[in-house]
């Protein structure tokens, strides 16, 4: 019996690309697809789908809502979709079989679907060695939403970010930028506990500092290319407290 898959994202272009890897398939059978979160829970009470392919953020509600207003009735198996991985323990914490990050290679997509196959012969969850081992290959990379597009930036390369107007400029190790279209807010949202504002339009990596000098009134800090900042005083006591 093929795997009952229910798509749900709000990206047109997604939803057709995983059509036709579900196509692919030979155990897979697309029974739906939504894109939002009422559409969602209407097409998983009348079809009641094995697996969903489920998008994190919707317009009208998150992946994790839906499943929240579907939890009485719903108890299959779940693959996260998501062009961010600050979600990521979130979603094992509600039992995900996978999270896949955007763009994933059909490989990957077929890895997941095969996972999902055994479990539903042997009815066990996902290992949490599994599990562990998509977080490690996701924590040392970030990826930027911008458009239709996804920069990747290396965690371990990165030095600062500066807002500069509507952009963002990462500074990277051995002279290397990116400025991409996005705001301060929102990238500090996606960034792992190293990363540290020091003023409304810098974030630095404190695993990048090559000192720090306590001078009262401001704290001066030195990045390990050389430049030189000094913390805005609304942030001068978070800065000191890395000097400590």
């Amino acid at each position: 019996m093929k795997l009952k898959t229910a798509i749900i994202d709000d990206e047109a272009p997604s939803r057709r690309r995983m059509k036709k890897l579900i196509a692919s398939e030979p155990d897979c059978i697309c029974i739906g697809e939504a894109e939002n979160g009422q559409d969602a829970i209407k097409l998983i009470q009348s079809q009641k789908p094995d697996l969903l392919l489920l998008d994190i953020q919707l317009k009208d509600m998150t992946g994790f809502e839906v499943l929240d207003e579907v939890g009485h009735f719903y108890n299959n198996k779940v693959i996260f979709i998501t062009a961010y991985d600050q979600y990521a323990i979130k979603a094992f914490e509600a039992n995900a079989l996978d999270y896949l990050l955007k763009p994933f290679k059909k490989e990957r997509f077929s890895e997941s679907i095969s996972r999902a196959i055994r479990q539903t012969r042997s009815d066990h969850f996902p290992l949490w060695s599994d599990l562990a081992r998509v977080l490690k290959e996701n924590q040392n990379l970030l990826k930027i939403k911008e458009g239709k597009t996804i920069h990747h930036v290396r965690v371990i390369d990165l030095i600062y970010i500066r807002a500069e107007g509507y952009y963002c400029h990462f500074i990277q190790e051995n002279k290397v930028s990116k400025l991409i279209r996005i705001s301060l807010k929102e990238t500090e949202q996606t960034l792992p506990p190293q990363f540290i504002r020091i003023s409304r339009s810098l974030i630095i990596n404190r695993k990048k500092i090559s000192w720090i000098r306590d001078l009262s009134k401001t704290i001066e800090i030195e990045m390990t290319n050389g430049t030189h900042f000094t913390a805005n005083k609304d942030y001068s006591e978070k800065v000191r407290a890395l000097s400590v």
